[in-house]
């Protein structure tokens, strides 16, 4: 266990003046990706012996028919609230010994021009503990909005934030909190390849092995990590003050985007989401004339319901033309279907789909201004 946030920690953190200390800090703190794998590997350690303690559940089925209200933003808002509450009972929210009023514990990693930097963990499951990367912009005053950033397969939240160098992200952390915006980023259950050594991958503890065992006990580790990131990001903004909580954006790259895509429709706190490089559609799914009004929650769903689910709240849909990952034409032909959303209901300056000719890549610009736009 890490220890909790020292006096002197606090003291430095919210009775000294950035602005007369700056030129004592670092432009920006670094540390390689393999300094804090025993974090990812208690992660695992963690989610193991959790799942471990579970009995066999049986899985609600998630096969459901909708109508919803495109009367007005507000009623089709309205008409997504018992669609919310299906999805919970299929993933089945809460789970099992979750805690209730979870507690964070900070340490102060360092500070650097950007930024006061923290680790924090969360126990939101008995015996597990929600990890992420917690930062606040340097010489902060008053509250500020909270972007919840999730990295991609391979990473963690040290490479969204810029701790070491994964340039698929773009500094995305240290750019966020430059421009004032409070970044809490999440870390999900995976290893690390590309830091150097590599994370090792214990036999038994991948996260394919930890879903398949979940999967066997009626539960699934996605669904349990979409639960620690909103419990997890909720209990950090109750407990810091500079938090707005009327104020929660979400994005994430990649498996992040997924993760974005699968957690904002559940979670209304979230005001604008903007996933990238990960919306994108087989080509297999049946072309048929779309039908606004009826939602069907199945197995067998389309891809882009997502958008639906997170409409009428602002979204930004990411893809790089040159994206070799998640291709470009996949969320090209996506798109329209999520467009359709936000014009039948007056608000297409709401929905937005953000194109460039990079790769598997954050375009920083565009997602600080949607977020600058529909955040502030």
């Amino acid at each position: 266990m890490s220890p909790t946030l020292p006096l002197c920690a606090v003291f430095c953190v919210f009775g000294a003046s950035a602005g007369g200390m700056a030129a004592e800090f670092p432009d920006q703190y670094r540390e390689p990706f393999a300094k804090s794998w025993p974090i990812r590997q208690k992660q695992h350690l963690q989610m193991k012996a959790y799942l471990d303690s579970l009995p066999a559940q049986k899985r609600e089925e998630a096969d459901a028919e909708f109508k919803l209200d495109l009367s007005s933003p507000e009623a089709y808002e309205r008409s997504l609230a018992p669609v919310r509450e299906q999805m919970k009972k299929t993933l089945g929210w809460p789970p099992p010994k979750a805690v209730k009023d979870p507690k964070p514990r900070f340490e102060l990693v360092a500070r650097d021009k950007a930024a006061d930097i923290y680790r924090v963990w969360t126990e939101v499951f008995e015996g597990v503990e929600a990890y992420a990367i917690y930062m606040v912009p340097s010489g902060l005053k008053g509250k500020a909005p909270v972007i919840v950033a999730v990295h991609g397969g391979g990473g963690c939240p040290e490479a969204i934030c810029d701790l070491d160098t994964r340039a698929n992200y773009r500094s995305f952390g240290h750019e966020a909190a430059k421009r004032g915006y409070i970044v809490y980023a999440p870390g999900i259950l995976m290893a690390v390849g590309y830091a150097k050594p590599p994370d090792p991958a214990p036999k038994g503890l991948s996260h394919r092995d930890l879903r398949e065992q979940a999967q066997k006990l009626g539960t699934d580790t996605n669904s349990l990590q979409i639960y620690q990131i909103i419990e997890g990001t909720m209990a950090v903004i109750k407990a810091r003050p500079e938090a707005d909580a009327d104020r929660i954006g979400m994005t994430g790259l990649s498996m992040g985007a997924m993760y974005t895509l699968s957690t904002v429709p559940l979670w209304p706190d979230v005001k604008v989401a903007v996933p990238s490089a990960g919306l994108a559609q087989r080509g297999d799914e049946p072309d048929r004339e779309q039908d606004l009004a009826t939602l069907n929650l199945g197995s067998r769903r389309d891809r882009t319901q997502a958008g639906a689910l997170i409409c009428p709240r602002p979204l930004m849909i990411q893809s790089g033309k040159a994206d070799g990952v998640v291709p470009y034409k996949g969320a090209k032909r996506a798109v329209p279907k999520i467009r359709a959303y936000y014009e039948k209901l007056g608000i297409a300056d709401r929905f937005e789909f953000s194109v460039h000719e990079g790769g598997h890549v954050f375009e920083n610009e565009a997602i600080f201004r949607f977020f600058d736009k529909h955040l502030r």
